[in-house]
């Protein structure tokens, strides 16, 4: 399979895995790889600044939507300004749209960072690694709150699998949100759409977030010849496991496996404080994925 070029700013490769990322445009991934087969699809076009095009990208302060930009937070509502023109104006925090410093850059390892302070209420820290091992690539994402009161926060990543009609998925999970249009936004008794059980991406369209994982996220490509594993992991003091997972399957080819630390819509609910973690002065919020990957068939 030949791969395009890739525009990126910066690329790690090391035991099988390959790694191309933009810090200038989202701190991004434009292309993951595994023995030059793609993990993720590639950037449709390496030279837009249009993360929506990419391969992923970084969900900071937040994942997902909030309903009309607004939220009440610790009895104060707030008006966040539009930063998207589709279903709902405010989408995936801010993040995603500006540009990261390259901190530090090492053989196998490379650190990200990017503060915020206009656009999000609060002023923060955010910190973004990529790092490649024989277990695979490991991402973590920390957040840190520098302002003097407490403020909401949560974590995601946003990757693109490419899809085939023999694209298989199973994981664990206990319950199953909407999307964001429903009203009332509540949890939803379809069984059906579950992956406790293996099966094929193409049966539903899906816009929907699964509660409480229990288990690492298995994609089979038999197209491809990889299973892809994706684990999320707690491994310090101000780790979060991702207990959340969003499955986005357009009728496109590609579809969406979004490790995030709360439910959709959960930042703009009327239990906010329940639905998101509340990070005071200093505090830390963080989330660690490995993506690995193996030749099967």
């Amino acid at each position: 399979m030949q791969n395009k070029q890739l525009n990126s700013s910066e690329s790690l490769e090391a035991y099988g895995y390959r790694l191309h990322y933009n810090s200038d445009m989202g701190g991004r991934i434009d292309g993951l790889f595994f023995n030059d087969v793609p993990i993720l699809r590639e950037t449709l076009d390496s030279a837009s600044a249009e993360p929506l095009q990419s391969a992923c990208f970084p969900l900071v302060p937040f994942s997902n939507r909030i309903r009309n930009g607004v939220f009440i937070f610790d009895d104060k509502k707030y008006q966040l300004e539009p930063n998207w023109d589709g279903d709902q104006p405010v989408i995936h925090g801010e993040a995603w749209q500006k540009s990261w410093s390259v901190t530090e850059k090492g053989e196998h390892l490379h650190l990200l960072e990017f503060e915020g302070r206009d656009w999000w209420p609060w002023h923060y820290r955010a910190t973004q690694s990529f790092s490649l091992s024989p277990q695979g690539i490991d991402i973590k994402l920390e957040i840190e709150n520098l302002s003097s009161d407490a403020m909401p926060a949560g974590l995601g990543f946003h990757p693109y699998f490419p899809k085939y009609s023999d694209t298989m998925i199973h994981f664990q999970s206990d319950s199953i949100w909407p999307p964001m249009d429903a009203n009332p936004l509540q949890k939803c008794d379809a069984p059906h759409l579950s992956f406790n059980n293996a099966r094929n991406i193409n049966d539903y369209g899906l816009d929907h977030c699964f509660e409480n994982l229990s288990s690492d996220i298995v994609i089979e490509q038999p197209t491809l010849g990889l299973k892809i594993i994706m684990q999320c992991i707690t491994d310090d003091r101000t780790a979060t496991q991702s207990h959340h997972a969003i499955v986005y399957n357009p009728k496109e080819d590609y579809f969406c496996v979004e490790p995030v630390s709360h439910i959709t819509g959960a930042i703009g609910s009327n239990e906010i404080e329940k639905a998101v973690n509340t990070l005071q002065k200093n505090e830390k919020l963080s989330l660690h994925v490995r993506i690995s990957a193996e030749n099967i068939g």
